[in-house]
């Protein structure tokens, strides 16, 4: 599987909210599985490398750098779920170390970090994509001697063990000195150095990862110890395409952080380019600055183009003026004179007339400035819902915030609704008057009630052109 192969096949999935982590989970997913790697001919199978591993351990034993313990029970193939190359063998963690724990609290706390010395490396010190020193501690030489168990040496495998970070894993450099780990970490020392990188992956795969969770200990299931973690199972490939697999990871990941650059860059100029594109589009709404909106590098948003629909409808600019239609002060004389005596006391007081200084943009000359009340009535009406509960009842989240969208309305019955509640009829604007649910209005095709935290509206004007002059910037 080559880079060009991988981009074809997941760039669609890299592309989708969260993708790119989806992507990097897949890779691991492959690379413990044999998909990434390829036997060579005459190149054995892992025998040879658990040979090895077990060469090794004799050793040490010999030399008193280990002590002699009972072997991990063999992993039972067949009951194993994932299936992996014939070459390749399953192996408990604990037959291919020669440490395995985690670190301890130092006599006295926190009262004995200094200012320098000994690295101390906690949890949040280690990531996947290292060791990071930016928030490290340090200790004394003489409490690092006194800590002689938990010295942690290059090529180690350091994996959190406890709290929101377990799982965390990450290959100690070879070029760094010395350490020492909290409780929170534990120390994987491999017995075969270069299998180090191969048992992080195994570690950070989704196979890895669902060990690591699903294992835990204790009343809070936030630990693993290191009984369970000999136990964990491993399918160990020969060391020469542990090797290539790797070098693959990498090439892959690399893409992954490539498209993970240009995503966050995207990101970062969109709106830029967006709110150019649209505020342009707005002032001038040409073809040539509708394709801006719709341009590359703005990647047009769907909000941001309803908002842009709906400013231009407002200013009067999505459709042609017309010479020989009444101009909109004739509208306003008719809806006064239709006004029943009940209406026009609802209307209350007069109030004063708009001042261009209080408008934010021109309108066509056709067009008139109008107060709200002038062109629609609150129909406030509230009633008891048990007189009603055939009824279907409406509530703020019934409709989508920022495009007057409906969503099923169950009855006044099946809500369960028990305080008063506004009487609607079909054709009404209804308005949820409560942040922040200001953006939400509909056009109901239907009588109901709906949520006191919402008034029903009539309009006295276009009952739909009113529904999106509301929900307009």
């Amino acid at each position: 599987m080559n880079s060009e192969k991988f981009l074809a096949n997941f760039g669609h999935i890299a592309n989708a909210p969260g993708g790119v982590e989806r992507v990097r989970e897949l890779v691991l997913r492959l690379a413990v599985t044999g998909v990434l790697g390829r036997q060579q001919a005459n190149e054995g199978d892992a025998d040879a490398l658990i040979a090895e591993a077990a060469r090794s351990r004799d050793r040490m034993v010999a030399a008193g750098l280990l002590k002699p313990r009972i072997l991990s029970p063999e992993v039972d193939s067949s009951s194993q779920a994932q299936s992996i190359p014939a070459q390749w063998r399953w192996v408990r963690l604990g037959n291919l170390v020669s440490k395995l724990g985690s670190g301890s609290t130092p006599r006295g706390g926190s009262k004995v970090y200094t200012a320098k010395g000994i690295p101390f490396l906690r949890s949040q010190n280690v990531w996947n994509d290292g060791i990071r020193l930016d928030d490290v501690v340090f200790i004394d030489p003489k409490t690092h001697a006194e800590m002689g168990g938990t010295h942690v040496a290059a090529n180690d495998v350091l994996l959190n063990i406890t709290g929101a970070s377990l799982g965390r894993c990450a290959v100690v450099p070879k070029d760094f000195t010395s350490a020492n780990v909290s409780q929170h970490v534990t120390i994987i020392r491999p017995l075969v150095a270069d299998t180090r990188h191969f048992l992080r992956i195994c570690l950070l795969s989704p196979f890895g990862q669902a060990m690591i969770w699903g294992r835990q200990v204790g009343m809070a299931r936030e630990g693993l110890s290191k009984k369970v973690l000999e136990q964990f199972e491993i399918p160990l490939p020969p060391l020469s395409e542990q090797i290539r697999i790797m070098a693959k990871v990498d090439e892959l990941m690399a893409l992954c952080d490539r498209l993970e650059a240009q995503q966050q860059e995207r990101e970062r100029t969109f709106p830029i380019f967006s709110r150019t594109a649209h505020a342009l589009f707005a002032e001038a709404p040409t073809p040539a600055n509708l394709n801006r909106i719709f341009d590359e590098i703005s990647d047009v948003s769907p909000d941001d183009l309803r908002r842009t629909i709906l400013n231009l409808a407002i200013r009067g600019k999505l459709v042609p003026q017309k010479p020989d239609e009444p101009p909109a002060e004739q509208l306003l004389t008719e809806i006064t004179q239709s006004l029943s005596p009940e209406n026009v006391k609802r209307q209350g007081p007069p109030l004063p007339r708009i001042h261009k200084e209080q408008l934010e943009f021109e309108i066509p000359k056709s067009w008139t400035w109008a107060r709200f009340r002038d062109v629609a009535l609150i129909a406030s009406n509230l009633v008891s819902p048990s007189d009603f509960l055939d009824f279907k009842h409406l509530a703020p989240d019934n409709i989508e915030k920022g495009n007057g969208v409906l969503l099923p309305c169950k009855s006044v019955r099946d809500d369960n609704v028990t305080s008063a509640n506004h009487r609607f009829h079909k054709g009404q604007i209804i308005y949820s008057k409560i942040r922040p649910n200001l953006s939400k209005v509909v056009v109901v095709d239907f009588d109901g009630l709906c949520s006191a935290d919402m008034y029903p509206i009539d309009a006295l004007i276009d009952a739909h052109y009113l529904q999106r002059y509301m929900l307009s910037e």
